[in-house]
């Protein structure tokens, strides 16, 4: 025991004296003290900026139950319900877009019935009847030209 004793006298001996020769030499203290400021500071920074890239904690239940919200265009919409296996939107957009198509060749048909009566009534002696029927030859050509244009218009459209 008395070895330990002895042993911890002679540390604080040599504490005392390397303090002592410290304080009477001063370029031998500042030799000292500024590398262990220089470490004393470069650890506190060190340690300041960990914290602050520390991350504050692990997200909350509610967090992680938290949902992104995409917002509501047409894209986003289309995907949900193709994800959803949702399928009928796409299949009423068709059938629509196919009765429109019926319903203009009908529109055509009809037309083109029409156009070829009053053709064939240019050719009348009588004149009422030849010019009624230029004038309405006319307006059934302008309906079929904007039936065309609607159709080209479809075209131009889907080929987007």
């Amino acid at each position: 025991m008395s070895d330990i004793g002895s042993a911890f006298n002679q540390l604080l001996n040599d504490i005392t004296a390397s303090i002592h020769l410290m304080f009477s030499d001063p370029i031998g203290m500042m030799k000292f003290t500024i590398p262990v400021a220089a470490v004393f500071v470069t650890s506190f920074a060190a340690r300041r900026y960990a914290k602050k890239q520390k991350i504050d904690a692990l997200p909350s239940f509610e967090k992680k139950r938290e949902m992104f919200s995409l917002p509501r265009d047409r894209l986003n919409l289309e995907v949900s319900r193709i994800m959803k296996e949702n399928y009928s939107m796409v299949v009423s957009k068709i059938r629509s877009d196919f009765e429109s198509a019926n319903e203009k060749y009908r529109m055509y048909k009809k037309l083109l019935k029409r156009y070829k009566r009053y053709n064939s009534r240019i050719d009348s002696s009588i004149r009422r009847i030849r010019t009624h029927a230029i004038f309405r030859r006319k307006e059934i050509l302008n309906q079929l030209m904007e039936l065309h244009e609607s159709l080209v218009e479809i075209k131009a459209n889907n080929s987007r």
